[in-house]
Parts: structure tokens; sequence; C-alpha cells
């Protein structure tokens, strides 16, 4: 099957799915972090599903003709809400993730209009950083730093039938987590661990192909915010 009918097999009821199964990737996650004060592994393997969905859902969206303006205009006011819960949930330094997405649609509307050579610099240069200075989202508060504003522009470059941005896509994924402090057999395993999951996820997600949509159109940006509030009630009883 052909990246420009995967992507329109991911279209309605599936992308409802990768939704729902990006928000549950994204409250286990948070889970682990607030509640558990990072103890269970498994929570932490599945938090590591979320971001990358967050990026297909805004890669599948742009591909389908989307207004990178709109979409951004729509995302931002969930973005602004989102940043005092988020400081308010953890004290890491970072923005909320919404913001690096909002970042990474102008970053894609301009990455789609260079030359071919000049995506190739382009993630050539953001993967290097995310390896050798990784340090840099923690530097700049930008969560998941340079290789989750490319990881889009990625991604999107696939739907549209650029197999030469796959190789990109899978070391800026890598890179999302990329720590030089843990061992290399655990900074590779994680991701192959979540790529076969998320190829899974993908799989069974493509069942629902041709049924409707289900979810109201922004629900995964609005159940953001309103998740970390829930942990933070949560967090506060405790």
């Amino acid at each position: 099957m052909s990246e420009r009918r995967v992507a329109d097999a991911l279209d309605g009821a599936p992308l409802d799915a990768i939704k729902i199964v990006a928000a549950a990737s994204m409250v286990c996650d948070h889970l682990n972090d607030m509640a558990f004060h990072h103890r269970y592994l498994a929570l932490w393997y599945a938090g590591r599903l979320a971001f990358p969905l967050f990026c297909l859902v805004l890669a599948l969206n742009l591909e389908r003709g989307a207004s990178a303006t709109r979409y951004a205009a729509y995302l931002t006011p969930f973005a602004i809400v989102s940043q005092p819960i988020y400081k308010a949930a953890f004290h890491d330094g970072l923005d909320n993730v919404l913001i690096t997405l909002l970042l990474a649609i102008f970053v894609a509307e301009l990455m789609l209009r260079l030359p071919r050579w000049g995506q190739h610099v382009v993630f050539a240069t953001g993967a290097a950083a995310s390896f050798a200075a990784p340090w840099t989202a923690i530097s700049t508060g930008l969560c998941f730093g340079v290789a989750g504003l490319l990881l889009p522009s990625a991604l999107t470059l696939i739907l549209q039938g650029r197999r030469d941005a796959a190789p990109w896509a899978l070391l800026l994924y890598v890179g999302l987590n990329w720590f030089p402090r843990d061992e290399l057999f655990d900074s590779l395993f994680a991701p192959l661990v979540v790529l076969i999951a998320a190829a899974a996820i993908l799989a069974l997600a493509r069942r629902l192909a041709g049924r409707r949509r289900f979810l109201p159109r922004f629900a995964l940006y609005a159940f953001y915010p309103l998740h970390l509030l829930a942990l933070i009630g949560w967090r506060a009883l405790a």
C-alpha cells in the first residue's frame, strides 16, 4: 500500500483511535511521573508512544491539506491555557508539549517549501544536535527539543510519498529520548519496543478504515490540560 493510501486509510475513525491511544499513553507517562515517581518501567515505555502519535496526528492533518496558519490558530489557545497548568504539574524547566507541536507546524510549513537537498541538510543538522547535545531541550525549555520540532515534518514528507525522509524520521524518533548517561542498549531498545507497538497500533487502527470520526475535532488537545488538572487534583488529595 502506498504512503498516500495509508494516509487515506487512517482518516476518519482510525485517526480518532490513534488520538485515543496517544491520550492513554500520555496519561500513563504522567501517572508514572506524578503519582508513582517513575516507579513503573512499563508505564514509562507506554508513555514513549504519546509524542510520536501526537506528531503523526499533526502530520496526517497537514498531509490532507490543512492550513498551517489555521491549524496553529486552533492549537494556540490550548497551548496557552496548558502552560500554567503544566508548570504547576511539573518542575522540569520545560514548556508544555503543545508548544512544541505549535512550533512544529510552522517548521513543517517551511520544510515543505525547501528543496530536497535543503530538507536533508536541516534533518541532518537536527538529528546531529539531538544526539550530540540532548540537553538543548532543557536549556531552551522546548519539550523534546530539536527532534520534536522536526519529527512532524519528516512524517508529513513520508505520507506524501517521500521515502527518503524515513531514515530521518527514525533517527529523530530515537533522538526524542536520547540520554547519553543511559546504556546504549537501553537507549536503542526502548525506541525499538515502542516502534513495534506503534506499528501494531496503526495496523489495528486501519481496521476501522471507512468509518466516520467519533471524537470532537480538537478533543485530543482539549484533553491535554484537563488531564493535567485531574492529576494535580489527585496529587493534592494523595
